[in-house]
């Protein structure tokens, strides 16, 4: 029976190794490809990138030409948009601002990983379950989290979660200022991440809550706000807080959409995550609670809240199942402190080794079949290079400042004319409709007015838009590659 259980160890360590492995290649491979918008995830990012660079405010005012929402948190524009700048790059160095995105999400990712191996570690789980674990997050980590605010989101986060533990080890210690100092900055990073960063401080609260931790509550509490109040003062600054106000949450208030909350529920996503949460939930019963209740009741708390905000947070129209990532952590966190704890040779922990090996390969068949599936994929420099040459033609064509230009889909010639697109997001626009409540009429006045000066198509049409053929007021005036330009003249075009 030895034999057997040190052969499978052995295998889980394979299993592991190749799959962290030719999932960093892939993630390597994907960098410098010429993908406009990796897993209809990234077209956002490059739009906030691009306004920063051309020196506008990351947060325009969604109502007023050229009806801009950005719907994320700021760290992550604000970040490539500095390194970008630093490394001498434009608003119209379209594919090194992609490079760079992608880049530092993958270092993101990457650090996120080590940290989770330490916090692994300082809960005295063995190496293999801890390097199991980096395994789970790092195949988890779908085409959300290659170029979008979930990687830095992910790292902060796992960092305040080795901070709190940190902090919740030694309940005896006496709460200072200085002891709460990491935490609470990492918990106010999340939020400056991305707004799903709301979870944290209210699982924090919880646990201390429960706990009579009153003082430890109260500098947390007032470190995490004044971080707050400095997050402000930067946006306010940078963009103002109204505008702010009208992207992050006006322009989130998408409405509700239980056919895709049920579908999140279909997802291989969730599916394989699923035994976890099972898993956990047995396990909580050999928690430490007498040797350490603080460290065992934020664990467990922890994956409980986490899951109600995915599942609360996951009806909103537009989410994804990704929503669960901190629930898997927790619960892996759950199980390997649980079992640290009691006999290794016992029949759960085997149970457990399987359910990781077992997950661990499915979570990598399950990554290779998105890739042979999806549209991420494919390498397309002719696209990349029509849209720059698109922009050449239209600037010899007497394109001037203050000349808009609406494309009728998301493409890389967005990017190569920024500043003179309108309602860039109009899939936000579009597919929420009445519920976003942001008014965007206007818009169209102003192709009724002649404001607009070029409306540009190519195709494929988008699968909600059932005719994307310009207003007779256009008239063709040219082509490049995939793109027909067509120009207002105010007659009916014939």
């Amino acid at each position: 029976m030895s034999n057997i259980f040190n052969w499978s160890r052995r295998m889980l360590w394979a299993v592991c190794i190749a799959s962290f492995a030719v999932t960093l290649w892939v993630r390597f491979d994907l960098v410098a490809r010429h993908v406009q918008d990796i897993g209809s995830a990234e077209d956002n990012m490059m739009h906030g990138f691009q306004r920063i660079l051309l020196g506008q405010p990351l947060y325009g005012d969604p109502e007023a030409p050229p009806f801009p929402i950005i719907q994320y948190a700021p760290l992550q524009y604000y970040s490539v948009a500095l390194i970008a700048k630093v490394l001498g790059f434009g608003a119209y160095d379209v594919q090194p601002i992609y490079m760079i995105s992608r880049v530092f999400c993958l270092l993101c990712d990457l650090v996120a990983c080590w940290v989770l191996f330490r916090i692994c570690r300082k809960l005295k789980m063995p190496p293999l379950a801890g390097f199991g674990a980096v395994v789970l997050l790092f195949t988890w980590l779908h085409e959300l989290y290659w170029s979008r605010p979930d990687s830095p989101f992910l790292l902060f986060f796992l960092l305040h979660v080795e901070a709190m533990l940190s902090l919740l080890g030694d309940p005896s210690r006496a709460s200072t200022w200085k002891r709460v100092a990491w935490p609470a900055f990492t918990g106010a990073m999340c939020l400056f991440a991305k707004q799903s960063g709301l979870e944290i401080p209210l699982i924090d609260a919880v646990v201390l809550v429960m706990a009579r931790q009153w003082r430890t509550l109260f500098h947390s509490a007032a470190q995490f706000y004044a971080w707050g109040i400095v997050f402000c003062i930067i946006i306010q600054l940078e963009s103002g807080l109204p505008n702010a106000y009208k992207n992050l949450v006006l322009g989130n208030a998408n409405g509700t959409d239980y056919a895709m909350f049920m579908d999140s529920w279909k997802s291989p996503f969730f599916l394989v995550g699923a035994g976890w949460t099972i898993a956990a939930l047995v396990c909580a019963r050999w928690l430490p609670r007498q040797e350490q209740p603080m460290i065992s009741r934020y664990l467990f708390f922890g994956s409980l809240i986490a899951l109600a905000w995915a599942l609360i947070t996951g009806s909103k129209r537009g989410s994804n199942a990704n929503y669960f990532l901190e629930h898997y952590v927790f619960c892996w966190l759950v199980c390997g402190f649980a079992l640290s704890s009691i006999d290794r040779a016992a029949i759960t922990v085997r149970i457990l080794a399987a359910l990781l090996g077992t997950t661990v390969a499915l979570r990598a068949l399950l990554f290779w079949w998105g890739l042979m599936h999806h549209d991420y994929r494919p390498d397309d420099p002719v696209a990349y290079n029509e849209a720059k040459e698109l922009r050449g033609q239209l600037i010899a064509h007497g394109l001037k400042q203050g000349d808009w230009i609406w494309f009728t889909r998301d493409c890389f010639g967005e990017q190569f004319l920024a500043e003179h697109v309108l309602l860039q997001e109009r899939i936000i626009y579009m597919l929420c409709g009445s519920d976003l409540p942001l008014d965007h009429s206007e818009f169209e006045r102003m192709l009724a007015r002649g404001d607009v000066r070029y409306v540009i198509k190519r195709p494929p049409k988008l699968f909600f838009v059932n005719d994307d053929t310009p207003p007779a007021t256009f008239t063709e005036r040219f082509r490049v590659g995939a793109y027909t330009v067509y120009e207002f003249t105010g007659a009916t075009a014939h």
